[in-house]
């Protein structure tokens, strides 16, 4: 942060983070708790940027801690409704078919990294929220 986020004096954040530590056993709470510390400091520091969290996805292969990642991502939601500056873009409409499925085709042999249409379906998920709010 001190030598990346805040020097730089973006006007918008795209903050992906969680996934590692839900693989990690890190709970709900503690995974929302950093992204809320991060926000509030970036305030304090740049009152004016918006921070942008986007979902901590439900990988097939954390399928067993997808609760964990519900949790975080509703905590995060939570908070971000708080403050006009801070919002939650919810990638995982794209991660599943209209059965409610896992699209295994967007993914690599591990079930939790990504392969590259993946990125192109975030990017149409992403790149709309973060124009709006570059023109405000």
């Amino acid at each position: 942060m001190d030598r990346i986020a805040i020097p730089y004096e973006p006007r918008i954040i795209v903050y992906y983070c969680g996934s590692n530590d839900v693989n990690a056993g890190e709970q709900a709470n503690a995974i929302a708790g950093r992204f809320a510390e991060f926000a509030m400091r970036v305030h304090r520091d740049l009152p004016q940027t918006r921070v942008f969290f986007v979902s901590i996805n439900r990988a097939p292969q954390k399928r067993d801690r997808w609760h964990i990642v519900d949790a975080a991502n509703r905590l995060v939601r939570e908070f971000c409704e708080t403050d006009e500056r801070l919002g939650f873009i919810d990638v995982n409409p794209a991660l599943f078919d209209r059965e409610g499925n896992p699209r295994a085709e967007l993914y690599q042999s591990d079930l939790l990294h990504f392969k590259p249409t993946a990125y192109v379906e975030f990017a149409a998920i992403i790149r709309p929220v973060i124009e709006r709010a570059w023109k405000h």
